[in-house]
């Protein structure tokens, strides 16, 4: 058995649902799922989790490279209306890829903070 609660693939992304066009303090964005998850525990299925990722749309109209990321207890962008996706811009943090994360933790030796595995074990 996986460490995930749903051994189960996401649905690929609707058409509708494959990015939302907006803009925030006169710059334009393009949000886009970057994932989806679940929190809690086997017992408890916890609340579904949405991964945006953030673009900034360039002025030939491209947004390439996500600059910006946050989670939300959201199903999917279908869920999302277009002042709630600004509000989340607020909260998000700069994207981050695994690579620079592990360099952030000081090593790429696949074990997090505290000297413990993905499983809790040291």
């Amino acid at each position: 058995m996986g460490d995930t609660l749903d051994e189960e693939s996401p649905p690929a992304p609707s058409l509708s649902e494959a990015e939302i066009p907006f803009e925030s303090e006169g710059v334009r964005w393009v949000a886009r799922s970057g994932g989806r998850t679940r929190s809690g525990t086997a017992p408890d299925p916890g609340a579904p989790l949405l991964l945006v990722l953030f673009y900034r749309v360039d002025e030939e109209g491209a947004a390439d490279e996500p600059e910006r990321e946050v989670w939300a207890v959201k199903h999917g962008m279908d869920d999302l209306t277009e002042g709630e996706v600004e509000r989340l811009l607020g909260r998000s943090r700069p994207f981050q890829t695994v690579e620079s994360s592990r360099d952030r933790r000081g090593g790429r030796s696949g074990r997090g903070t505290f000297g413990r595995d993905s499983r809790g074990r040291r």
